[in-house]
Parts: structure tokens; C-alpha cells; sequence
């Protein structure tokens, strides 16, 4: 049980790096919070696919996915 809370404590860290280091690129509140929620979505769902390698592939077929949920392209 430890151990498992100490994973979701690791990954929860570099999820807020991962977020950290996307929202640094940009000035725009509004867009850090947009960016941030997309990487958490994606995170948790790169996590549900069982962490696979991140890849460009990876990265299509979230994509695929968010469009085939009825997602607009402007909004991926």
C-alpha cells in the first residue's frame, strides 16, 4: 500500500513538472490553464494506456481519440 501511494506521489510531481515546463512557454493566463489541462488529460490518459512510450504515433492516436469523442480540431 505504501509503495503504491509513493508511485502516485512520483507521477504526480512530474505531472506538475510536465505542466510547469508547458505553461513557462506562454504569458496568457487563460492559455496556461488551457495548456494545463490538456497535459493533465493527457498524462491521465497516457497513464490508463499503461504508460506506453511516448512517441508521435502516442501522441496521434490521443488525438484520434479526442476527435472521434467529438472534439473540434481547433479545440485539440
Amino acid at each position: 500500500m505504501n509503495d503504491l501511494v509513493q508511485q502516485d506521489t512520483v507521477l504526480d510531481i512530474k505531472k506538475g513538472k510536465a505542466i510547469k515546463l508547458v505553461q513557462d512557454a506562454v504569458d496568457s493566463p487563460a492559455t496556461k490553464r488551457a495548456y494545463a489541462r490538456g497535459v493533465s488529460d493527457f498524462l491521465d490518459w497516457w497513464e490508463y494506456r499503461g504508460k506506453p512510450g511516448i512517441s508521435r504515433a502516442l501522441v496521434h492516436d490521443y488525438k484520434d481519440e479526442l476527435v472521434n469523442a467529438g472534439l473540434g480540431v481547433v479545440n485539440i
